[in-house]
């Protein structure tokens, strides 16, 4: 090890810390460790100074492993922990593993310990490459997905092995229809051979061919393609395959046919064409054009300019001038080629310039050059990578954009000695507005806060909305009364009455503030503490703001209170389920219902999910909680096939943790065994995120699951980690369109568009799709119109309890027939 290993000890013995330092150098290790004995030196430790592993004792009366295991976890953290202690038994040593700890050696032995720590160094530095590769290919299919060209990539074969959507679009074939064939499927006989052999011996000597193909699509209609293939290599640098990229350009060469019939219809044409168009002889003169083309080079003289002249303005206009001129003369050179070329001008704009040979028969006479403003499409593009950073909803910075300007605001702050607030804004009970008036409501409720909060800032102050209901606010503040002053301004605009959907609401606030440089003096730290005086400011009762406390930041006893209760909650059997049906779109039926989990809390009533989910997942509760969901829903499903009810699907949802890490498999097993339910009739729901957290695992737990029978469905689809392409490769039997699509159907047309697109594809891929969330008739008729199979939400029925639903599945047909729907 050349690189200093930077290590935390976690022991309260002076000795074993010594034994452990001369192991270390006696085998040659370059290292730099720190040793801590209790909890509060830990979050310290972690807070100051970046570790590649930690070595923990098993028994210290100030910090335990498991604390540290839920202290890294807590932080995503992702630091190997080896146990390096005395003589500690087979279960406790089992229990630790399953807790999180990657390996554990004895004292007495430390042999271990050197190939240990360099395993793990290993394995953690291989899981960082991992994640990056995996964001990069997630991001790479994204932009390739979405693009208008049809890109298309073969083997060295020819073979085809990939399509995006727009190859299908542009030429009628599905995917499935394309993959394994190759490009000869779109032949349509109007090349010679030795357009072939010129095409192949450009690949073959590794360069790019170009070229307008005259293809067929599967109707059997002709178009034109201009098309670029490019070779790519492997790492040995053989060619592996080709790419190809095109575009349908059969307007353009409709274009020229026309030329070629009469000057009269060209002259219809060109004119009424949105594309700058003009047409030069063999010296390079315009023989003719249309206003457009003068329009785009903003000069009416331009057409009459000699070569030279024109060369000069197009060098003036053109941000890459040595780029697309040199582009410009290639054609002029080779009379015979063509070729397309994207150029950004000065002003903005963004200019697509297509150009080929003008003939006359076999004769060429000259060039005719194209260019098409494809600024809209830039600007989508551009639009594309602002959502990335912003929330769709208030156009926001969402929590991402705010750390990475929070990082250039603290980098100012620190050079000019400012004062910095970072404010954590959580509107109080939110929940309940969607719960009583759907999230339409909330979502015009969010919207009107925010414009509220941007204008109770102060130049220069930022403002994010980071999810839910929940607002960040960063501001510059005096050193005296500036908090207090930004807190109440931002209360002042939260307090005033808002009129949504008819009513109006009287909202409050728990509000978190911390400030730089008291509380911290690193960004992300600083909004974390925020984060926990805000969550403090909630639990006791909101509206109202806190100052961050050193104190905040370990919350162990609440936790601790809360797995306390869960533990109880299970052993009392306390937990719930309801059951919401999901109602089949062409004939009213009733096809299966979801399972969702309530805490009947016997101080505090009803409890929803949302509440104490996320504490049993952090706890590890949440595989016990889970199992007893799965049993009791198998139970509840083969309880209603007893009494005569037809046979429907419970779907039940998966968590990360139990997915990823948990024995999913024999817990479903077991459910099904003691129920006496057949596999088919139990559905496995998890959501995107987790889908792509382990591509490997995800594959394999979903074939095994379909090896036993067992339905499978991905949650909340579209919310933006799944490219469509998943759908084909994992062994999926149900899609779940996420509500947020569902409840803007009919007032923004991009997410009809994407819930059509989903819908198409899952059908393509046989797949059932169920949409999530509608609550009015006409989103109920929009779902029907796309051939949406099932709907799951509040306008046919909440959650019910078993008796209640049991009342539903009695009647064949429960729910009322919808204009118009076409049910029978």
């Amino acid at each position: 090890m050349g690189t200093p290993v930077h290590i935390l000890l976690l022991e309260d013995a002076e000795d074993d810390e010594a034994l452990v330092r001369r192991t270390l150098a006696k085998a040659g290790t370059t290292f730099v460790m720190d040793r801590v004995e209790t909890r509060t030196a830990l979050i310290q430790a972690l807070d100051t100074m970046s570790y590649d592993i930690i070595l923990s004792d098993y028994s210290m009366p100030g910090l335990s492993p498991h604390d540290a295991l839920a202290i890294l976890a807590e932080r995503r953290l992702d630091i190997p922990v080896i146990l390096v202690t005395g003589t500690i038994g087979e279960n406790r040593a089992a229990a630790i593993m399953r807790a999180g700890a990657h390996d554990f050696i004895l004292k007495d032995d430390l042999s271990r310990l050197v190939p240990a720590i360099e395993r793990e160094l290993r394995e953690a530095e291989g899981r960082r490459q991992r994640r990056a590769i995996e964001n990069e290919q997630r991001k790479l299919s994204r932009v390739v997905e979405q693009t208008a060209d049809a890109v298309l990539v073969t083997d060295r074969n020819g073979r085809i092995e990939y399509v995006n959507p727009a190859v299908s679009e542009q030429t009628g074939y599905s995917a499935s229809e394309l993959l394994g064939a190759t490009p000869a499927i779109f032949r349509s006989g109007a090349h010679d051979q030795a357009f072939y052999q010129k095409l192949w011996s450009t690949l073959l000597s590794d360069h790019e061919f170009r070229a307008v193909f005259t293809n067929r699509r599967k109707s059997g209609e002709c178009y034109f393609e201009a098309k670029t293939l490019t070779p790519f290599k492997d790492d040995t640098g053989t060619i592996a395959g080709f790419i190809s990229t095109g575009r349908d350009v059969s307007e353009l060469v409709r274009m020229r046919e026309d030329l070629e019939r009469s000057l009269s219809v060209l002259r219809t044409t060109l004119e009424a064409t949105a594309d700058g168009i003009a047409v030069t002889d063999l010296q390079r003169n315009i023989v003719d054009f249309n206003q457009q083309y003068c329009d785009m080079w903003g000069s009416s003289v331009f057409p009459t300019c000699s070569w030279v002249e024109r060369r000069a303005i197009m060098a003036e206009l053109v941000r890459d001038p040595e780029e697309f001129l040199g582009f410009v003369q290639f054609l002029y050179e080779h009379p015979a080629e063509t070729r397309s070329q994207a150029a950004m001008l000065r002003d903005g704009r963004a200019v697509e310039c297509y150009s080929q040979p003008q003939r006359r028969g076999d004769e060429i006479m000259g060039r005719v050059w194209c260019y098409r403003d494809i600024t809209q499409r830039v600007q989508h593009e551009q639009r594309l990578i602002h959502l990335a950073y912003h929330d769709p909803l208030t156009d926001l910075p969402n929590r991402r954009f705010m750390e990475k300007q929070l990082k250039e605001r603290f980098a100012a702050a620190c050079g000019e000695g400012a004062r910095l607030a970072v404010v954590t804004i959580m509107i109080d009970r939110f929940s309940r507005i969607n719960e009583t008036l759907g999230h339409g409501a909330g979502d015009d409720i969010v919207q009107i806060i925010a414009h509220r909060l941007a204008g109770a800032l102060a130049d220069g102050g930022l403002l994010a909305h980071t999810g839910g209901s929940e607002f960040v606010v960063a501001q510059e503040v005096e050193a005296t009364t500036g908090a207090d002053d930004l807190i109440s301004a931002l209360r002042a605009a939260i307090g005033e009455p808002v009129v949504a959907h008819g009513k109006e609401f009287f909202l409050t606030a728990s509000m978190g503030i911390g400030l730089y440089p008291e509380d911290a003096t690193d960004p992300d730290t600083l909004l974390q503490h925020a984060d926990n005086a805000a969550a403090r400011a909630r639990e006791e009762g909101g509206d109202m703001a806190a100052r961050y406390r050193s104190h905040m930041s370990s919350d162990a006893a609440q936790r601790l209170a809360t797995e306390h209760a869960l533990h109880r909650a299970l052993a009392q059997q306390e937990f719930v389920l309801h059951y919401q049906p999901q109602v089949c779109l062409k004939t009213g039926r009733i096809l299966g219902v979801e399972a969702l989990i309530r805490w009947q809390d016997p101080h505090f009533g009803l409890v929803p999910p949302g509440r104490f989910i996320p504490i049993a997942e952090e706890t590890g509760l949440i595989v016990p909680i889970t199992e007893w969901v799965l049993a009791t829903a198998c139970t509840q499903a083969a309880s209603w096939q007893r009494a005569g009810m037809p046979g429907i699907t419970m779907a039940v949802n998966i968590s990360a943790r139990l997915f990823n890490h948990g024995d999913l498999l024999g817990i479903a097993d077991r459910a099904l065994m003691a129920a006496g339910l057949e596999p088919r009739f139990l559905e496995i729901e998890i959501t995107e995120g987790v889908i792509m957290r382990d591509l490997d695992h995800t594959t394999d737990l979903l074939r095994e699951l379909r090896r036993r029978g067992v339905r499978a469905s991905v949650d909340d689809f579209g919310t933006g980690y799944c490219a469509l392409g998943y759908l084909r490769d994992f062994p999926l039997d149900v899609v779940k369109i996420d509500r947020s699509f569902v409840q803007r159907l009919g007032a923004d047309v991009r997410d009809e568009a994407v819930t059509a697109t989903i819908i198409q594809i899952a059908h393509t891929f046989a797949l059932h799709v169920v949409a999530e969330g509608a609550e009015t008739a006409s989103q109920v008729r929009r779902l029907v119109a796309l051939h949406c199979d099932a709907l799951q939400g509040y306008y046919f029925s909440r959650p019910v309890p078993a008796e209640e639903c049991s009342r539903l599945l009695r009647n064949p047909q429960p729910f009322a027939v919808l204009e118009g729907a076409g049910w029978r």
